[in-house]
């Protein structure tokens, strides 16, 4: 017959599967608040050419840009950010000489729904390529997995400590037993 395992042996291996799923859950909002969505176009722009890129409905707030550009002579970019009703939200200027990279983050003013990129300068042209990442976040959904996070680590270390409390009963049990001279094997055998 098998021996039977002593009850804070489960309680520890079920705390520390607790708070990996704590950890888990907590890795999972991070990747789901992360900009993993991303739209891009190229372009090939003089001064006062405009290229629109749309933005699909849900991103947030925060925006990555990186524009990639190579000018013939130095050329002012205006990247503006406009919400659903065609209201700018954001603007970034670029000062584009040569080849280059330019990249950033913005904090809009409220959910874009596009983003144009206008030229102005010297007559030259511009070629490149706008790329936009974002994240698109359901706050209720977010929201869930914040508190399934947060009742599974005080769950899991209120185990994890119960755990520790129960192993300490059991060490000085069996001390208690040794002193006696009772045999683990013997408990109950006199009833």
């Amino acid at each position: 017959m098998l021996a039977k395992k002593p009850v804070h042996v489960y309680i520890f291996l079920f705390s520390v599967l607790l708070l990996l799923a704590s950890f888990l859950l907590g890795l999972y909002g991070s990747y789901y608040t992360s900009p993993r969505f991303s739209v891009s176009k190229r372009f090939s722009l003089t001064p006062g050419d405009e290229v629109v890129l749309n933005i699909p409905e849900g991103a947030s707030r925060r925006v990555f840009y990186e524009v990639s550009f190579k000018a013939a002579r130095p050329v002012t970019l205006l990247l503006t950010f406009r919400g659903a009703s065609g209201e700018p939200v954001g603007e970034v200027t670029i000062y584009a000489s040569g080849e280059g990279v330019e990249r950033g983050s913005k904090l809009l003013l409220g959910e874009p729904r596009s983003a144009s990129l206008t030229a102005f300068g010297e007559k030259a042209w511009i070629d490149g390529r706008l790329e936009i990442r974002f994240s698109s976040t359901n706050y209720g959904v977010l929201s869930v997995i914040v508190v399934a996070q947060v009742a599974t680590s005080l769950v899991g270390l209120g185990l994890l400590v119960l755990g520790a409390y129960a192993y300490l009963v059991y060490v000085t049990a069996e001390k208690v037993r040794e002193r006696s001279g009772e045999k683990p094997w013997q408990e109950g055998a006199s009833a």
